[in-house]
């Protein structure tokens, strides 16, 4: 049995024909590049985002007033600090589980993700998963196309969320 897992999980997952296996110990790291390269930086950027906003607040309105940030205030911090993040830092996650080489990759060039991400946004649009409500996102940058992907990858989870049945 899995230490993350009660065995209601487990048997439900068995229902759904879903089978959940245990990771080897000290092997974690290997299925999270993630965890080893960008999330502390990532975080530490929210966290500083956060505090900024709730200061800010507590300067110029009442402690009565609404002193949490709304989703659309969440995203945009999420994506600020995404961007700031640089390729070679998140290249060194994956690199650190031997995902991939050290050295990057020659062939792959920010046109070819570009080109792919906008199939991503275009396939969505066409299976009616974006919001036509999601607020726009003013950037200058290449990676406009991807925080519009993340921004209608969210809506999109959050829509299936509000028509699934339990």
């Amino acid at each position: 049995m899995s230490a993350h897992f009660p065995q209601a999980v487990l048997n439900h997952a068995a229902t759904l024909n879903v089978l959940i296996k245990k990771i080897p110990p000290n092997f974690t790291w290997y299925c999270q590049p993630a965890d080893l390269a960008w999330i502390k930086p990532l975080k530490d950027g929210l966290r500083r985002q956060w505090v900024a906003f709730l200061r800010l607040r507590l300067a110029v309105e009442e402690a009565t007033e609404r002193l949490y940030p709304t989703e659309d205030i969440v995203v945009r911090w999420v994506v600020s600090e995404w961007n700031l993040l640089s390729s070679s830092t998140i290249r060194a996650g994956f690199a650190a589980t031997k995902l991939i080489p050290r050295e990057p990759c020659e062939n792959v060039h920010e046109s070819a993700l570009e080109h792919e991400t906008t199939h991503v946004v275009l396939a969505m649009e066409k299976l009616g998963l974006t919001d036509p409500q999601m607020p726009a996102i003013a950037m200058n940058t290449t990676s406009t196309r991807w925080n519009a992907t993340m921004m209608m990858m969210k809506r999109a989870i959050v829509m299936n969320e509000a028509n699934r049945v339990y």
